[in-house]
Parts: structure tokens; sequence; C-alpha cells
């Protein structure tokens, strides 16, 4: 027998479901399907690894669990030479729909200029609202000393 489950159980399907019975030493596919907002991760129990679907030899009664996991968006950030950002640079990850608020911090004699990437402007801090993948760059200026910078929104 193959007997199949999500986990969790609202993160997606298992084709096929539940328990089912096959000939010994038949080969038989599995496959995860993800419920909307829900990613595939894995397999666990009597199968390993991401491939989807997994082939599986009937050599013994066995029990998979496909594992979903919520859906997340990246959000890759970089800055410039002449400043950091808070968060620090690096890559996130955030659920959809979650706002993403980053503040861009010059180092000294340097001025923050704008974002660049999938955000512009010179808001600062920024703050992004997650519905996909996103990189932005916090792009600094030397300041000059007896100059003042100003900058006006776009």
């Amino acid at each position: 027998s193959l007997t199949t489950s999500p986990n969790p159980a609202d993160g997606g399907t298992v084709n096929p479901s539940g328990q089912t019975w096959y000939m010994m030493g038949k080969v038989v596919s599995a496959e995860a399907k993800p419920n909307s907002g829900y990613v595939f991760k894995g397999w666990n129990g009597d199968a390993s690894g991401t491939d989807n679907p997994i082939s599986l030899t009937m050599d013994s009664p066995k029990n998979i669990t496909a594992d979903f996991g919520l859906m997340q968006y990246s959000l890759t950030i970089v800055a410039g030479l002449g400043g950091t950002t808070d968060p620090k640079p690096g890559t996130y990850a955030y659920d959809p729909g979650k706002q993403a608020t980053i503040n861009a911090i010059p180092d000294e004699s340097f001025v923050f200029e704008k974002w660049s990437g999938d955000a512009s402007g010179t808001d600062n801090p920024l703050t992004l609202t997650m519905d996909s993948d996103k990189s932005i760059t916090a792009n600094f200026a030397a300041s000059v000393p007896g100059i003042t910078v100003t900058t006006s929104p776009p």
C-alpha cells in the first residue's frame, strides 16, 4: 500500500490521496499540488527530496508526506558605496502582502541620494508592499563641505 498525506493539511493535496494498493514491484508516481499561497517544500517519510512528481517502487508498504510551506517573496537589499541600510544588506523573506521598511544610513561625508532597482525616489525610510520578489539598492553621494544638498520630491 501507498499512503499519502499533505502537511499542513490546508497546504495542498497529494495525488493519489490517502491509501492506495499496488502490485509488488510496480513503479508509481505521487504528485504534490500546493494550494494558493503555498509552495511544495519536499517529501518526508518513505520518500525524500523535492522531485515532483516522485517515482516510487512498491517493494514494501510506503507512507509519504508532502510538506508545504507558505509562499514567501524575497527582498534583496544592496547598499552602494558610502552607506548601509537597516535592515543590513542581504536577502530577506516576507509573506505575501507584508510591508518591508528599509532605512538608508549614509556614512560620514555622504548623503543618501536615491533608491534604484525595484524602488525609486528619495523616501527614507522606504516602505514596500511585498507582492513579488524585489531587489533594491540604496545609492549614496559624497557630500561636499560648504555646499548644502537639497532634494525635492520627484
